[in-house]
């Protein structure tokens, strides 16, 4: 382990430990909140979820009807946990997509300058819970000035009923740089399960990325999906949003 990679672990420990401190501190949402006055959360808080245990070992025909042929590059996480076995990577693609692991090994100091910083609402439970269970993540890297030669498949999978999965997303997009990715959350099971996922996007001046989120869960799974972008410049972030139970 080199020197970045072992200060970058020490930092994410940190984030973890600051993040179960802010936890512990807030109470679980309510209709009373006004972030929440419209969305009720009990029927999440009488579920009995647990960590996942054991990730389920998948093929690429499990999730054959969800690829997208259009993509470069595709990252999957089942249950939260990376499945190499399922993604796939362009070595010739300037765009880097790995694991939170990877890309401590290689942009530590990129990695580290961005991840848990732009997703810090003091209020926010369900993120301070996620970022206390911080062990991987997708990460996406955009060098300046070059461009994703295709869009980026993030897909995350959920296969086992009564399971919580954190699932954390990193975009660094530096400056003059361009990228579409999909972030795409699908299920296995039609059971109740919990993903609790944060996007973090850091977008250099000048820099395009487009957003694509597409949630096709099962209907009785629960699913918070912040997304917070620090932007270079003041245009919009192009972003799509699609949701179909399955």
């Amino acid at each position: 382990m080199n020197t970045a990679t072992a200060s970058g672990g020490t930092a994410i420990k940190a984030l973890r430990s600051d993040a179960l401190e802010r936890m512990g501190a807030l109470a679980v949402p309510t209709t009373h909140d006004e972030a929440w006055r419209f969305t009720s959360i009990a029927a999440l808080t009488r579920a009995s979820l647990h960590a996942v245990t054991k990730p389920t070992p998948l093929a690429f025909g499990d999730i054959a009807s969800w690829a997208i042929p259009e993509a470069g590059q595709r990252i999957v996480f089942v249950d939260g946990v990376h499945a190499p076995q399922l993604s796939t990577n362009s070595p010739k693609d300037s765009v880097t997509v790995c694991t939170l692991t990877q890309a401590l090994a290689t942009h530590a100091t990129a990695v580290m300058q961005h991840l848990g910083q732009h997703a810090q609402d003091p209020q926010q439970r369900f993120t301070a819970q996620n970022t206390a269970n911080l062990f991987d993540a997708a990460v996406v890297i955009a060098p300046r000035n070059t461009a994703a030669s295709a869009p980026l498949h993030l897909l995350f999978v959920a296969t086992q009923p009564n399971v919580n999965s954190y699932a954390r997303t990193l975009v660094i997009a530096e400056e003059g740089s361009a990228l579409t990715f999909i972030e795409d959350y699908v299920a296995l099971t039609d059971g109740a399960y919990l993903t609790n996922s944060v996007t973090e996007l850091s977008i250099g001046a000048n820099a395009q990325v487009h957003h694509i989120r597409l949630q096709r869960e099962s209907l009785r799974g629960f699913s918070h999906c912040p997304l917070r972008a620090d932007a270079g410049t003041r245009q919009p972030l192009p972003q799509h949003q699609h949701r179909a139970g399955c």
